[in-house]
């Protein structure tokens, strides 16, 4: 998809964790404490 303009679509941007016993509510508190 670099390759051509975005036009109307809808932009999405994803994080993905692979891992094991990770705590989810951890990762999210944290991810959102680094968002704008």
């Amino acid at each position: 998809r670099l390759d051509r303009a975005w036009g109307k679509e809808v932009r999405v941007n994803q994080l993905s964790f692979i891992g094991r016993g990770l705590d989810r509510g951890r990762l999210e508190a944290g991810v959102r404490s680094c968002m704008a």
